[in-house]
């Protein structure tokens, strides 16, 4: 079993990779993941899907943030496409 902070860094790399070649029309062309978001000290969690096609990119994120006894959620799409970036807040 990969550690947890190990798999995230790989999630990481990978990303940045993909991300790099795909915009340089390198071999990956192509990618979908999905992720989990936990930070700030147990303040901010949630998960987090994006996927690839050459230009295109499309991010779906659902957060929840917790300062004491406030908590707000957010749940966006995001598509970048033609260096354009369309989100709509499902909230």
């Amino acid at each position: 079993m990969i550690p947890k902070h190990v798999g995230i860094c790989i999630a990481f790399a990978l990303f940045a990779l993909s991300s790099s070649i795909a915009t340089a029309g390198g071999m990956i062309e192509k990618f979908c993941m999905w992720s989990t978001i936990n930070g700030m000290n147990g303040m901010m969690s949630g998960k987090e899907y994006k996927c690839r096609d050459g230009a295109r990119m499309f991010e779906e994120r659902e957060t929840t943030m917790s300062i004491g006894s406030m908590k707000q959620q957010q749940k966006q799409r995001s598509v970048r496409h033609g260096g354009m970036i369309y989100t709509v807040d499902l909230t």
